[in-house]
């Protein structure tokens, strides 16, 4: 199935629907390609465009659900960004565009590979995982991990994992700020050698730990209750990023990678 689009697509994956396989392709349109599996007889599938939405709805028996789905591969123009839902589904995944891209999925995982431009990811109940990414960046899961390689950060970035932890592997634009967030669990991040920021960190409930110089770490104690860390230092040469890091309850490490 192909689409005519005049800008940036946005596509919403309803019902049930398997994996959705997001990567560039042709300028001005949108092709879907169906993946029938299980009982192929009991799927319905219907499309309905509304200027640059598309919808693709999947219906299936109630008493095949475990048996049947449908996975979609999508092609979109590789430069004009994209937005797209998942819905009660599998693991959305993007490769290779530019622009303003936007992912979502309710109940599943996002995987987000050489991608360029502001990015978000966000899930409900699900893992978000980027790896070769250039850009400014908003991460949210609710229930479920983060984590990154060769990420590198710009602008105004945001990292958040209500329940889960956190693990970046990438840099940060020095004239940028950074929120690394976590609820319930670790937050790690490994940063190049040579990288220049100014770090605040604070966990209500475990330890921090660097081994960047120039970091002071303290510990607090509350009369019985568990220890909260704080910790806030310079590193490198101005301009000097703006990094912080907090955490209700888990531990947060801050190293150096090679």
């Amino acid at each position: 199935m192909s689409f005519p689009i005049n800008s940036q697509p946005e596509l919403v994956f309803a019902h049930s629907i398997g994996n959705v396989h997001i990567t560039r392709g042709t300028d001005g349109q949108v092709t879907i390609k169906e993946k029938k599996n299980g009982f192929p007889d009991a799927i319905q599938i219907h499309y309905k465009q509304s200027g640059d939405k598309i919808t693709i709805t999947s219906d299936i028996q109630s008493d095949l659900f475990e048996d049947t789905w449908v996975d979609f591969d999508v092609s979109v123009p590789s430069q004009t960004g994209v937005h797209a839902s998942l819905a009660n589904g599998g693991t959305l995944e993007a490769d290779g565009l530019s622009g303003q891209i936007a992912l979502s999925n309710t109940n599943g995982s996002i995987w987000a590979t050489h991608l360029n431009g502001a990015l978000a990811l966000k899930s409900a109940s699900g893992s978000l995982n980027a790896n070769h990414v250039n850009g400014q960046m908003t991460l949210s899961t609710q229930n479920g991990t983060i984590t990154t390689s060769d990420a590198h950060l710009r602008g105004h970035s945001t990292v958040q994992a209500a329940s889960g932890t956190i693990n970046f592997h990438g840099s940060l634009d020095p004239k940028g700020s950074y929120l690394f967030a976590g609820g319930n669990g670790a937050v790690g991040l490994t940063l190049p050698r040579g990288a220049a920021f100014h770090v605040d960190a604070r966990t209500t409930s475990g330890a921090i730990e660097t081994n960047f110089p120039g970091i002071a770490i303290h510990h607090q104690n509350r009369g019985g209750a568990a220890s909260s860390s704080f910790a806030s230092g310079s590193v490198g040469a101005p301009p000097l990023a703006k990094l912080t890091i907090q955490t209700s309850s888990g531990p947060i490490h801050l190293f150096q990678g090679r």
